[in-house]
């Protein structure tokens, strides 16, 4: 187990060395790409390498702007969706303690599948 230990942490340490030389470069190349007419996206190419950057923008929406804009446009739930999702899994698990009956009602509604395990590695001095 000590040895997959070790091996986890220095290829952990590994991927983010080079995920963030990664991110250098694409930041790069994103720089140096030629995005015509307003596209978002380009290509560069190097000797047997075509290298496709796409420029992307992450959006988060204003819940409660959201409701006043709903307020005056009928078609607005045409165009968004309402997605429900608990406000925390501790106030969902004391929700569904309260009542047997929404406890059941949750797990009918919902498909719990398993996920990745999380690992964090950190270095540690010998001999503490």
């Amino acid at each position: 187990m000590e040895a997959l230990i070790k091996e986890g942490a220095q290829l952990k340490a590994q991927i983010d060395r080079l995920s963030a030389r990664l991110r250098e470069i694409n930041d790069n190349l994103a720089q140096r790409a030629e995005f015509k007419d307003g596209k978002k996206s380009a290509k560069l190419f190097a000797p047997g390498i075509e290298a496709t950057i796409q420029l992307r923008e992450n959006v988060k929406w204003d819940q409660a702007r959201l409701l006043e804009v709903k307020k005056h446009f009928a078609w607005f739930d045409t165009v968004f969706k309402v997605e429900y999702k608990p406000q925390s899994s501790k106030e969902l698990t004391v929700a569904m303690a309260k009542s047997a009956e929404f406890e059941k009602a949750v797990e009918w509604a919902r498909t719990v599948t398993p996920g990745a395990p999380g690992v964090t590695y950190e270095t540690i001095e010998q001999g503490e």
